[in-house]
């Protein structure tokens, strides 16, 4: 999170299956826990680079997550405190070109961007081949995928969870 913090527009890439999508969920809980006001939003959502149909997104993101009905004071917060993290960024119904142009919708209204997506989609592809359509300030980042050995041993680790789990529900069930 404190990387983050310090770069303040972000590109998560990792392969299909690496927990992306909870990774995004789990910024989105540290961000609102530091005090900050994160949307987060799903990429397929996003069907157009219009700025008036991107808030629409946005205000359906805001509307999901927050209880107060006025949206408005949203933008009014400090731009530093607002978070907008897309999930499955290159899910987003536009092509290459547009979606670098909403690359730049963005940055009109955030300052805090995390993008999130597969490492191996055509998108994501082709921004790292063709630098210039990913804007300066973007840095990235990859999630890598376990080795089979520590694959193996999360899967131990989460049977032993579990069976320990189902052990205590056991023993409260007889006590």
């Amino acid at each position: 999170i404190e990387y983050l913090k310090q770069n303040q527009k972000v590109l998560i890439l990792g392969p299909e299956k690496s927990g992306k999508t909870s990774l995004s969920k789990k910024i989105f809980i540290d961000f609102i826990e530091m005090g900050y006001y994160p949307i987060l939003i799903d990429g397929v959502n996003i069907k157009s680079q219009k700025r008036e149909n991107f808030q629409k997104v946005i205000k359906s993101g805001f509307s999901e997550i927050y209880s107060s009905p006025n949206f408005e004071v949203f933008f009014q917060e400090s731009k530093e405190k607002l978070v907008l993290i897309i999930d499955n960024f290159e899910d987003c119904m536009l092509n290459e070109r547009f979606k670098s142009q909403l690359l730049e919708t963005l940055d009109y209204y955030f300052e805090n961007i995390i993008l999130i997506g597969d490492i191996n989609s055509n998108f994501f592809s082709y921004l790292t081949t063709q630098q210039s359509l990913l804007p300066q300030d973007y840095s990235k980042c990859e999630i890598l995928e376990f080795d089979s050995k520590r694959r193996l041993e999360l899967i131990q680790n989460w049977f032993d969870l579990s069976y320990s789990l189902e052990s205590k529900d056991r023993i409260r069930t007889v006590v």
